[in-house]
Order: structure tokens, then C-alpha cells, then sequence
């Protein structure tokens, strides 16, 4: 009897059991406040070792935010390289200054406008780089040309076809390449005249078609005045992308001057 009270006498209290690797888990080191460089507000550490959790949330979302535009306008200018679309990149010549002083002041909100001018005056990259400029000023935007327009309503019909003439309306800039190039059908007249009417019931301006033709070269090439009147009744500004060397022979643009470092696409600046 003895010997049991004393067994009892010396067994731990329940409240001294032996350290439980499973219970000391859960032990927190004293927090050490220290300050982020990037936004100078007082955390309790880096998870990166550089910024607090609040920078590197919105870095990658930035980042991902980027990537996302980035992409996006890749597919709207259909072009792997569209940085070089910008305007200090082109070369002003007697016959295109006005076109790019226009280009660089373009409001897709009121504007419209018709390039036309030889092969290689720079009618398309001028547009694209309208285009660019508005994109990355935050609009949605899409470049393609007459053939294309006319190759995507093709085959559809009904509530498909509308659908797609509504993604074109929806478009607050919309370029044209290339009118009047090509082979002429009744179709590609009902595509144009289709996606100007759906633009004009939503009162959307920011259209834009280049051509190798002038409105009556334009007019013959359809067989009649209707598509060349429709343009001209949305106040298009037309513009004769002409450029001249110093005798006033017409020359190809040559497009880009040589040695322009790429443009960083978060720098808005850069397309004004």
C-alpha cells in the first residue's frame, strides 16, 4: 500500500507532460517590424526578401496585367513586333507630314479617315500606329484588311454572321487595310457597308480604311459611288499619304528611321 502511494506521490501533474514536437510546432518567433523600401509602410517581412506582401501582389498583377496587353494588342495589329508602330519612328517627308501630324492628334472618339497613296507610301504603318496609339492608350482596337473582313463573313449566317458585325461595331478603332485591293464581289461591298451600318447605329467613330485608290479610283473599282459616298458621309478626313524626296519624286517611305531603340509599351508617351 505503501509502495503505491509513493509511485502516485512522484508521477507528473498533467500540466508537465514532456515537450510534444507536435504542440511546439506551433510556436511563433517574436515578430520583427521592419520597414518596405518599395511602399515604406511598417511589415512584418519580405516574402520575396525585397517587398512586403501588398508590393508583390501588385507587382504580379501589374505584371500579369501587361502580359494580358501585351498580347492582346500582338492580336489586334497581328504582328509579333508591334512596338515599332509608333510615330517618332516614322520619317517625315514633303507629302505625309500632314498625315502623321494628323495621325498623332487622331480621337477615335470623333474621327474618321481615309489614306490612300502608292505602294509603300506608309499608309498601313501610319494606321497601325494610330491604331497602337489608342490601344495602349486604353481603347480596344483591330487592324485587318478588306480580304479578311470579307473572309470572316463568310459561311456564316443568321445570328452568327450578326455577331461577328457586332464584334467589328463594338471595336473602338477599326482599321480597313487595303481597300480596293484585290478581287471585287457584291459580298465585299455588303461586309462593308454591313459593319459601317452597325458602326453608325452606335455612334462609333474610329474607322479607318487605307487604299491604293483615290474615291473616284475607288468608285470605279466598285462600280459605283456607294461605298466611296458611305466614307465620305462619315466625315472621314482623307488624306493623300504622298512622300516626295527633294525633287518631288514620289519614293517609297522607307518607314523607319534606323537606330530607334524599342519603345517600352507602359510608356504612353512614347505614341503621342
Amino acid at each position: 500500500m505503501q509502495e503505491q502511494e509513493n509511485q502516485t506521490s512522484n508521477a507528473a501533474p498533467p500540466h508537465q507532460d514532456k515537450p510534444s514536437p507536435a504542440r511546439d510546432k506551433w510556436k511563433f518567433e517574436p515578430l520583427t517590424w521592419v520597414i518596405c523600401p518599395v511602399c515604406k509602410k511598417e511589415v512584418s517581412g519580405y516574402p520575396d526578401g525585397k517587398r512586403c506582401w501588398d508590393c508583390c501582389y501588385e507587382t504580379n498583377q501589374k505584371e500579369k496585367f501587361t502580359a494580358e496587353r501585351n498580347e492582346y494588342i500582338k492580336c489586334a495589329l497581328n504582328c509579333e513586333n508591334p512596338k515599332r508602330f509608333t510615330f517618332g519612328s516614322m520619317k517625315e517627308r514633303p507629302g505625309n507630314v500632314d498625315a502623321i501630324n494628323y495621325g498623332r492628334t487622331f480621337n477615335p472618339a470623333i474621327d474618321n479617315a481615309y489614306l490612300w497613296g502608292h505602294n509603300g507610301g506608309g499608309k498601313t504603318f501610319l494606321a497601325c500606329s494610330i491604331a497602337m496609339k489608342c490601344i495602349v492608350g486604353g481603347v480596344s482596337g483591330r487592324v485587318l484588311t478588306a480580304e479578311r473582313l470579307r473572309d470572316e463573313l463568310t459561311g456564316v449566317s443568321g445570328y452568327e454572321k450578326q455577331d461577328k458585325i457586332d464584334d467589328f461595331a463594338a471595336l473602338d478603332v477599326l482599321v480597313i487595310d487595303e481597300l480596293g485591293l484585290g478581287s471585287n464581289s457584291d459580298f465585299l461591298i455588303s461586309a462593308i457597308c454591313n459593319v459601317i451600318n452597325a458602326r453608325e447605329s452606335r455612334e462609333k467613330n474610329g474607322l479607318i480604311f487605307t487604299s491604293n485608290l483615290d474615291m473616284d479610283a475607288l468608285g470605279i473599282y466598285f462600280g459605283s459611288r456607294h461605298i466611296p459616298s458611305r466614307i465620305e458621309r462619315l466625315g472621314s478626313r482623307i488624306l493623300h499619304v504622298c512622300p516626295k524626296d527633294e525633287n518631288g519624286v514620289l519614293i517609297d517611305w522607307g518607314l523607319l528611321k534606323k537606330d530607334i531603340p524599342q519603345p517600352d509599351l507602359n510608356r504612353a508617351d512614347i505614341y503621342q
